[in-house]
């Protein structure tokens, strides 16, 4: 009796009161609702597991009271029309430091040929000049003297030609004129032992300041004077250049203007060696008393017999990779033409260059990698392909490397970039992960006329360069990861679960309300 009557009790509160089956009428219309009702909540529910399962990112902004007394800069930078030789990394910052002459083994530099250069480092070496008596050398002429007129003629009627592409006002020039006129003479007076005839060896210059020249030196693409370029046989293009065609070449050099591979001479400045360098270069050429052999691009020819390379076969373009540790503080990297034994003409500077990547920060592990997202490190961090920052994209389907990345051109002549960045320090906390500490920015582009001075009475034009000018914002962005709590999917659940039958419901008993006006109407009824 005690239990029926608690059971009496317990379904006197049931809020689910059952209306027997045979109470109930099914309905074609109910069964469509019904299997609607299914579809839509298997929708909802899967929806709302996904929902729960995706990672959320919340973002907060807070004062940056880190004390890292280092920032590390990452950059990977292609200068195409700017020889590696000249292509100088500097670094300064607000409170004074400066690192003009950097040579850390963590920055490198490559020709655009592939090959391997250097260490970021200045041209600062010491340059040996010898003592040609200037008194009889500065006053008479050995070398031939060319024009844009006679050049071509010249350089394709012999076999060798060594031309000093020059510039009156350059005090390297002034330096080297009686050497390069001593190296001369002793030239065109030499022949080799056995030899009969005109050897076909002859040294020259160019005055790249006459009009004239100037398109002849922008065509051999003369950066600095004095350069001293080898012709063998018409030309100082390398054989590699030559045998393939110009769509070939385009496509193994994307970013070169023809011609590309030159010999320039690059040893000790004193008469004996420049002529003991152009004898070497004869018998290379033509083959006498030793095999007849070209040098490789990265090669050269030895003149002196020391195993070192007086000359060197290179493109003129670079590309600059590597990381930097600086102050942590504003501060200026500067990538610009330098060297310690040449004078650089600005109007033959050209300072296009391809920005590939550019962060700050520590280098993350690959393994790692997965927790930073799109857009996380800067716009020139992981580029995607999409850009507004004054450049345009260069890629290439299936193509890596110096194929892709945002180009910055130089239509005009004495044009120097600067990009100003605006560093942010960042806090990534990945679910289930540590945090990393990491750094975005943003960035503005801008291209404008290099700067000038006054000496006397001219104007001269400082060499044009490119400028990454950066400052740290003094807060922090925290991005933390994190997913709903278990409780907000089963409420959500339960309102889908619920809602769905209760809207099915109604629509039912409305379909159910309108069948039933229908057929009253139909019988006369309705009324």
């Amino acid at each position: 009796m005690t239990s029926l009557f608690a059971a009496t009790r317990i379904r006197a509160v049931d809020f689910y009161r059952r209306v027997p089956k045979d109470l109930t009428e099914a309905s074609v219309a109910g069964g469509i609702t019904s299997l609607l009702a299914v579809v839509i909540l298997l929708v909802l529910i899967v929806t709302q597991t996904l929902n729960y399962l995706a990672i959320q990112r919340q973002t907060d902004i807070i004062v940056d009271t880190s004390e890292d007394a280092i920032l590390n800069i990452n950059f990977n930078v292609t200068l195409p029309h700017v020889s590696c030789e000249w292509a100088s990394v500097d670094l300064v910052d607000v409170i004074g430091h400066k690192r003009i002459n950097i040579t850390d083994r963590t920055v490198h530099k490559y020709n655009l040929d592939g090959s391997y250069h250097a260490p970021a480092a200045k041209e600062d070496m010491h340059v040996h000049y010898g003592d040609s008596p200037t008194d009889h050398y500065g006053n008479t002429r050995h070398a031939v003297e060319l024009t844009g007129d006679t050049f071509p003629k010249f350089v394709a009627d012999y076999k060798v030609v060594i031309v000093n592409f020059h510039a009156p006002w350059c005090p390297h020039c002034q330096r080297l004129s009686p050497i390069y006129e001593h190296a001369s003479e002793i030239v065109h007076s030499w022949k080799p032992p056995g030899f009969t005839g005109d050897t076909s060896l002859r040294m020259a210059t160019v005055d790249c300041t006459t009009p004239l020249n100037g398109r002849l030196c922008r065509k051999h693409q003369i950066q600095a004077f004095p350069s001293v370029r080898v012709f063998r046989e018409g030309t100082d293009i390398h054989k590699d250049a030559t045998n393939d065609d110009h769509r070939e070449l385009m496509e193994k050099h994307p970013f070169l203007v023809l011609p590309m591979l030159h010999e320039s001479y690059e040893g000790p400045r004193t008469a004996a060696a420049m002529s003991d360098f152009a004898k070497q270069v004869w018998k290379e050429t033509t083959g006498w008393g030793l095999q007849r052999a070209l040098p490789a691009p990265g090669g050269g020819t030895d003149g002196d017999g020391d195993g070192k390379h007086d000359s060197k076969v290179a493109t003129k373009g670079c590309m600059i990779e590597g990381t930097l540790a600086a102050s942590r503080v504003p501060g200026k990297l500067i990538i610009a033409p330098h060297s310690s034994g040449h004078s650089f003409n600005p109007e033959l500077i050209n300072i296009t260059h391809t920005i590939h990547h550019f962060s700050f920060g520590p280098k993350l592990p690959e393994r790692m990698g997965r927790y930073l997202r799109e857009g996380m490190g800067g716009a020139y961090a992981r580029p995607s392909g999409v850009h507004q920052g004054g450049g345009y994209w260069r890629a290439r389907p299936g193509r890596r490397g110096m194929d892709a990345g945002v180009v910055f051109a130089s239509e005009v002549q004495h044009i120097t970039h600067e990009h100003y960045i605006k560093v942010v320090p960042t806090m990534y906390q990945a679910l289930g992960g540590f945090p990393l500490d990491t750094y975005g920015y943003t960035v503005n582009s801008y291209k404008y006329e290099a700067a000038t001075n006054m000496r006397a009475g001219e104007v001269h034009w400082e060499a044009p360069m490119v400028k990454f000018s950066y400052d740290l914002m003094p807060m922090k962005v925290v991005v933390r990861e994190h997913r709903k709590p278990v409780i907000e999917w089963l409420t959500g659940l339960s309102a889908i679960v619920g809602g769905v039958y209760t809207c099915m419901q109604i629509v039912t008993s409305l379909i159910g309300h309108v069948n039933d006006m229908y057929k009253k109407m139909s019988l006369g009824k309705l009324g």
